[in-house]
């Protein structure tokens, strides 16, 4: 179980439909703020469709668009690594208004629980099934998706509480730029150990960076209030040391390897594999930076709280060699596959 936010307050949600329990939901007021600001909603709503993740791109160009289009390559990316049997129960963690998980079932007869931690997006996302299921593009969560189509049941819960989830009882899990919202991603790891049946394969698409700044939370609750501020600072910093030929402040790639690496050994997985899509995201990253003189305004007029979307693009796009992006697989054991 991880490490709440020191200022999250617990409350109880409606009880989860895998138990009589009712989940524990930590009071994430900052995170519900950001993404309900007008910025997100027209970031993310209007110029994203409601998709929150970024596009892959076989090869650079300045001409991204249609994001729709490259997003759904980044999910068929996900899809492809995850390698579900049709009919795999799949855990979507952190499934934002359920695209990902619409593709997922509709694309391999998966199905997939999701969840998400703000009602917000629950909210979002439970109409967006009900929308699919209307359509015929998804099976009804209740009767298993019968005729081979996928089915997709969504859930209020927490990442730091997760406990309402029975043991061994998904054959995948997958994130797609959700761990971020983590307060304790080692400790992740270890409760989706817990819900992935052995021989069950863990992937993750997620970008990282870890600020040596220790007053900086990798949390990202307080990211958002905090970070959008610091990354000029710190990239300069990052930048300086570079050239004086000593580590930047933020990871890079190798940098990140290891460090899931290492909290994916510790947690008890198999077969880690992972690959760096930082340059497949570039074409995206670069156009939603809004070139320089944007960032140079929001800098001037300090509206990097207002705009914290706006703000961690530009910035992350200037001092994107101090972060990496990268689709990370794991497997937890099967005592059944090993030799005695």
């Amino acid at each position: 179980m991880t490490t709440s936010n020191p200022a999250s307050k617990p409350t109880n949600a409606a009880p989860n439909s895998a138990t009589a329990a009712a989940p524990i939901i930590d009071d994430h007021a900052l995170l519900a703020s950001n993404y309900a600001s007008v910025e997100s909603r027209f970031g993310w709503d209007f110029l994203l469709g409601g998709n929150r993740h970024f596009g892959y791109y076989a090869s650079d160009t300045w001409w991204p668009l249609p994001f729709a289009a490259a997003q759904r390559r980044m999910e068929e990316q996900l899809f492809n690594t995850l390698s579900a049997q049709p009919g795999a129960r799949v855990l979507d963690a952190g499934c934002g208004d359920g695209h990902v998980a619409l593709f997922m079932a509709a694309r391999g007869g998966l199905r997939v629980t999701a969840f998400d931690v703000l009602e917000r997006h629950v909210a979002n996302a439970r109409r967006n099934v009900a929308r699919a299921v209307a359509a015929q593009k998804l099976g009804d969560e209740h009767d298993g998706g019968s005729g081979g189509k996928g089915t997709v049941t969504v859930e209020h819960l927490d990442f730091a509480h997760l406990g309402t989830l029975p043991a061994a009882s998904f054959a995948a899990v997958y994130t797609s730029e959700a761990l971020l919202h983590a307060t304790d991603p080692a400790a992740v790891m270890g409760e989706f150990w817990r819900v992935l049946e052995p021989g069950g394969r863990l992937v993750m698409h997620e970008f990282h960076h870890d600020f040596a700044d220790q007053a900086v939370s990798p949390g990202y609750t307080r990211e958002i209030n905090k970070t959008v501020v610091e990354v000029p600072r710190i990239v300069a910093a990052g930048q300086a040391k570079t050239k004086r030929g000593q580590d930047g402040v933020v990871l890079a790639f190798d940098r990140l390897e290891a460090y899931f690496t290492k909290i994916l050994d510790a947690a008890g997985y198999e077969n880690v594999e992972i690959r760096n899509y930082s340059d497949n995201i570039q074409p995206m990253l670069r156009f939603l930076s809004v070139f320089g003189m944007t960032r140079h305004v929001v800098r001037l007029l300090r509206l990097q709280k207002l705009f914290p979307n706006a703000a961690a693009s530009t910035e992350g796009y200037v001092g994107q060699e101090h972060w990496a992006y990268a689709s990370i697989s794991a497997m937890k054991p099967d005592p059944k596959n090993r030799r005695r």
